[in-house]
């Protein structure tokens, strides 16, 4: 982390490998009982603290958001941290770029969300997920025979199971399968292969680094 001129190098211990699966990004968030950004599935403060004490979320983990806000609410948090470690203040340019970026794609995905006629538009055919497959009628199926919850129209048609990992159909899903124009994705449940591992644990695992 730099500032004032200067270069500082602290110490961290990442708490997150993800190895051999595709799993959204924000699920590592839910994983660790962090309460995480408003777009996702919770709240961060104005200084990207999680409800977890010394847990900071930024980046897609607090909801898309590109490049841009990544590198904002990165900066906004490391300067956060030096606060609390070392006593600096955060830079209100810093807070004030955080937010603006993040107002910015807020509004971006405000003007994209999901018309009110989207339910009336799709027909029996329409694909509800390009990563498998899944049509219409197969989601609303999956969804009067296995229940209306997120994860029962997943297990019911695969909608969701591809290499997205829902990013793309999710937020829709539930309201196209059960005809609902309002109603909301369910916050997701964390699964195996999904868990917290230490880097150190990695680090010292026997065999790390062979080739299979």
């Amino acid at each position: 982390m730099s500032g004032g001129g200067t270069v500082a190098v602290l110490a961290t211990d990442p708490r997150y490998a993800v190895r051999g699966a595709t799993v959204p990004v924000y699920l590592c968030g839910v994983a660790f009982g962090a309460c995480i950004a408003v777009v996702s599935f919770g709240i961060v403060d104005d200084q990207q603290r999680t409800a977890t004490k010394s847990v900071f979320a930024v980046g897609e983990i607090c909801g898309v958001g590109g490049a841009e806000v990544a590198r904002a609410e990165g900066e906004l948090a490391a300067a956060a941290i030096l606060a609390e470690t070392r006593g600096a203040p955060v830079p209100d340019a810093r807070s004030r770029a955080a937010m603006r970026e993040r107002r910015a794609s807020d509004a971006m995905l405000r003007a994209f969300a999901p018309l009110p006629g989207l339910v009336e538009l799709a027909r029996p055919d329409t694909i509800v997920c390009r990563c498998e497959d899944v049509r219409l009628l197969a989601a609303q199926q999956a969804a009067q025979l296995h229940g209306d919850s997120h994860r029962a129209i997943k297990m019911g048609c695969r909608a969701g199971m591809g290499p997205c990992q829902a990013r793309i159909c999710g937020p829709s899903l539930q309201a196209l399968a059960t005809g609902d124009g309002a109603r909301a994705m369910d916050r997701p449940i964390v699964q195996v292969p999904l868990k917290p591992v230490r880097a150190a644990t990695i680090e010292q695992a026997p065999g790390r680094g062979a080739t299979t």
